[in-house]
């Protein structure tokens, strides 16, 4: 997760979703509040949204890090249409129409490109905006981690109250205990 200077949660999905709108309205990070805004304030900055250019990039790197060593058919089909008019639109409806899931695939591919994209953008304002570890409250082994519980008998201890609260966990560091 990424936290203002003012230790405020930056509601990251909204930024997100914010820079893939395709609408022409503007959205801003209120930068005391984390929240996305539609209108802009004196602690706010525009998000950046991802053009058609962006999209374009982002589906061909796709098709040839992916569909190129996987599916060689559907890359020269794809790589027909991507240069067209709405090609980035077209390729989404044929993988859409794909049997092998590779709409889910590209869907996960755009996820991971656009976070990195936010990231950049962060580190780019004026700003200094923290990226901290997110944790779950109601994992014993994730809280260890969170307040740096790492030796063995800590991590022991951790793993144990976590498989008694019915969390799937095992390994050598339990299956020692149970010998």
């Amino acid at each position: 997760m990424f936290i203002l200077p003012n230790n405020k949660k930056i509601d990251e999905d909204a930024v997100i979703d914010a820079m893939l709108e395709e609408n022409p309205v503007k959205k801003y990070l209120n930068l005391e509040t984390g929240k996305v805004e539609s209108k802009s304030n004196l602690n706010s900055v525009e998000i950046p949204k991802a053009d058609q250019e962006d999209k374009i990039a982002w589906m061909s790197d796709f098709m040839d890090g992916l569909i190129k060593f996987e599916d060689a058919d559907l890359y020269k089909k794809l790589l027909v249409i991507i240069s067209s008019k709405n090609g980035y639109q077209k390729c989404l409806d044929i993988l859409s129409e794909e049997k092998d899931d590779w709409l889910t695939a590209w869907e996960s591919w755009e996820d991971d490109t656009v976070f990195f994209c936010m990231k950049g953008w962060f580190e780019s304002l004026n700003i200094e905006i923290k990226k901290e570890m997110e944790y779950f409250d109601d994992c014993p082994v994730c809280q260890a981690m969170k307040f740096g519980l790492n030796s063995p008998d800590e991590l022991k201890a951790a793993f144990k109250a976590a498989k008694e609260k019915g969390f799937h966990v095992g390994g050598p560091l339990l299956d020692e205990e149970e010998e």
